[in-house]
Formats: structure tokens, sequence, C-alpha cells
């Protein structure tokens, strides 16, 4: 998705009055255009858009209002994405719930959150900050190389608590099990049979439905339980 170019010539500054924040002392500038529009922005911004000069043109009124508030919005998640691994949605969210917090004459910008919001990630995106195919992959061969999952239960943590894509969740999953042949939805299932039920399978029909239930609850499919028990049960027997 395109939005209007800041660099285009549709719009010039008519003024660029500077204010001094009482409380703070920190510089504050007011620039009015020749749509009549008007903003609040920071020396830095000032510079950065070039809108310090009388006359000079700078773009479109909403490109500008994007590039600033996407700007904005880069520095307010700054931290959450730096130190740690992000998905898109997640980052989304964050930046949705950074928007809550938004007063003074900012809010005029509101109306330009979801512009703003898809440079933002583009921004990070070629920065390197979000990738979720990368991040993803992380997550699989973490997660399957040092927890009894399975692959359904997986799916779930990436699909619906990290937000990843279902196509591409799927695509990573299938990739690290074609990679990893040794790693089954019956090769964990054995082994957290074996970790849950140390003291051997339970004979008794309820606490064997139980444990039934459970597998299931993890994901796994009843015929992966069911030779994953035959197994340990045979090997008991020898």
């Amino acid at each position: 998705m395109r939005y209007a170019d800041p660099m285009s010539s549709d719009i010039f500054v008519v003024s660029c009055v500077k204010n001094i924040c009482a409380d703070s002392g920190d510089a504050a500038y007011t620039v009015s255009f020749s749509s009549g529009e008007s903003l609040d922005l920071t020396d830095e911004e000032v510079i950065e858009f070039g809108l310090y000069c009388e006359g000079a043109p700078c773009g479109s009124y909403d490109g500008i209002c994007t590039a600033v508030f996407s700007k904005r919005m880069t520095a307010y998640i700054a931290s959450y994405v730096l130190f740690t691994s992000r998905t898109e949605a997640q980052i989304r969210k964050k930046i949705e719930t950074s928007l809550e917090n938004i007063s003074g004459s900012e809010k005029k910008l509101l109306s330009y959150a979801a512009p703003a919001a898809e440079k933002t990630i583009d921004r990070l995106k070629e920065l390197g900050y979000v990738d979720d195919r990368a991040y993803a992959e992380r997550f699989v061969s973490s997660l399957l190389r040092d927890k009894h999952v399975s692959r359904a239960d997986v799916m779930n943590r990436l699909v619906y608590s990290k937000g990843i894509d279902a196509e591409l969740a799927g695509r990573v999953c299938d990739e690290f099990y074609e990679n990893n042949p040794e790693i089954s939805d019956e090769s964990a299932c054995e082994a957290l049979i074996r970790q849950k039920c140390r003291n051997g399978i339970p004979e008794e029909q309820k606490e064997l439905l139980k444990l039934y239930r459970y597998l299931a609850g993890k994901g796994f499919s009843p015929s992966d339980v069911r030779r994953s028990l035959e197994k340990i049960i045979s090997e008991d027997e020898v």
C-alpha cells in the first residue's frame, strides 16, 4: 500500500514559530502550512523534514503527518524491539497500546495511525527487527528440541500466542520435521508419557482415560498415543 509522498510539492511552509516549553525548557515549533493546517513539532522533526524555511515546498500535509507520526511510533516502541525478538503481530499490538497514551496536540495525528503504523512496520522490516519467518524458525527449533510437544501445540502457540500467519507457521513446522526426522509427534508423545508415568503405565481404566485426555489436550492424535503406549508397554514386558 502507498501513501502520500512527503517529498512531492503539494503545499509549502507559511511559518515556523519557535516556542519554549515552560515546564521542561525544551524547544518546540508550530509549523503552519499553505493548506491552512498546522503541526507542533520538535526541533529535530523540523530539521529532518525540512520545515524550517518559510516558503519551502514540503509535500502533502497527509504525507508529513504520516512521516512524523511514524517516526514517533518508532521511538515509542524502540526498547520493545531492540533487545527481544518480536513478531509483526506483537509489534502491531504494542503500537495500538501506545496510541492510548496520546494526548494534547498530538491527538490530531491519530487519524494517520494506520498509514503511520504500516510505514513503521515496513521500516522495522528493512532494519531486520521484524522477520516472522526467522522468528518462527527459532521458536520451532527451540521448542521441539527442548520440550516434548506436538505439532498441533507448536502451531497453536505460533498462530494464537505469537500471531504468526498460519500458512507460514505450517511451512516452518514442515521444514523442521523434514530436516529432523528423529523428531516426530510419536517420539514426543512417547517421551512425554515416560516423563509423566515414571512408575509405569496406569492399569486402572479411569487413570488410563485420564492419561489419554491429558495427551489429547497436548495435541497428540489418538493413533500417536496408542502406538506410544503399546511401545512402552511392550518394552516394559521384556
